[in-house]
């Protein structure tokens, strides 16, 4: 087996698992396809993450492990890019499971349809429920259904391919000669501008209705959602990033792109507002303030409308931005995360 070229190769990053890693593990070693490799990169853990990747190599040579001081989720992702052997590429996190047939329908379903990639649902597992994402029937996707998404990210943020790279299965061949790589300057967004330039050179793809990937937040519940620090600038650097790419194929106006900042701050403020971010209120309404007075959202608001969007709470949101109620955003955020999400 061990002499044999893999047709896929799985890449983990590997940090601060060890509770949640055997069972990653375990699901790989037992896919229905078998010719795979698992490449582990070891980034740094100070667990007992490195040895539970030593254990799995021994024990099975399509696992293989590899070290290095912490670089981050990206520069694990690209090392791991750069170390694979197949032909094509899949993603999983290290706390995250896949069910025995992932790679088999994955992988035929690429071979048989003749398409650029292929992504299929998932269960969202929290502590206290399991939530299923997934469409009822196989729908394939066309380089013009690729070219209506960008506008639909421009006016609700939403991509038809999604924005993470699980789930899916990517052609190795794509993404070399296009020299795709995760931007390791981003801490949280990687994934999106990663899955941006791979579609810019699919022509076609489709996704599954079949329920194959677990998605992990067992630790998680709807209060202590980690804090993502420096949103605002992290998210609109991935925009610029996105509305460069797309510039040829679709011409956009001074307002949508105006607009993409106060949609980005509507989430900004989430993140400002939570009451696990070690901020007071005086703090957290400070930081409100300094995201609700950027240039880029006062311009918006003196020089265009806003136009309705999606969700009520972010309509509310984009509302108090736009007419620059930072405290009152402050006040509604504490009793939505002390007395809404915590009930």
């Amino acid at each position: 087996m061990n002499d044999i070229m893999p047709i896929i190769s799985v890449i983990i990053p590997v940090y601060g698992a060890e509770n949640y890693l055997p069972r990653c593990l375990d699901s790989l070693m037992n896919q229905s396809l078998s010719n795979i490799e698992i490449i582990l990169i070891n980034d740094g853990s100070p667990d007992q993450s490195p040895m539970i990747c030593e254990e799995y190599s021994k024990r099975d040579p399509r696992f293989k492990t590899f070290h290095q001081e912490n670089k981050g989720i990206s520069n694990s992702r690209n090392r791991g890019i750069d170390l694979a052997n197949g032909m094509y590429l899949m993603f999983v996190d290290n706390d995250d499971w896949v069910e025995k047939d992932y790679c088999k329908f994955l992988f035929n379903t690429l071979i048989s349809e003749e398409v650029d990639l292929v992504m299929c649902g998932y269960k969202i597992h929290y502590r206290n429920k399991v939530k299923i994402e997934s469409t009822e029937t196989s729908t394939k996707y066309f380089k013009s259904d690729i070219i209506k998404s960008f506008q639909n990210q421009i006016e609700d943020g939403t991509n038809l391919l999604g924005n993470l790279v699980w789930a899916k299965i990517f052609r190795k061949d794509i993404i070399k000669n296009n020299r795709i790589y995760f931007n390791t300057k981003l801490k949280f967004a990687d994934d999106i501008l990663f899955i941006n330039q791979y579609q810019q050179h699919v022509e076609c793809f489709i996704q599954l209705p079949d329920i194959l990937y677990n998605y992990n937040r067992i630790n998680e519940n709807s209060v202590t959602l980690n804090y993502i620090p420096n949103y605002y600038d992290e998210i609109i650097f991935v925009k610029q990033k996105i509305f460069e790419l797309y510039k040829d194929s679709f011409k956009f106006t001074e307002e949508q792109w105006y607009y993409q900042h106060i949609r980005v701050a509507a989430k900004a403020v989430l993140e400002e507002g939570k009451l696990n971010n070690g901020r007071n209120l005086t703090q957290r309404y400070l930081k409100i303030k300094k995201i609700c007075n950027k240039q880029e959202i006062l311009f918006f608001s003196s020089n265009f409308s806003l136009p309705k969007g999606k969700g009520k709470l972010h309509q509310l949101l984009r509302r108090l931005i736009y007419l620059n109620q930072p405290l009152l955003i402050a006040i509604i955020l504490t009793f939505y995360y002390k007395f809404i999400v915590n009930d």
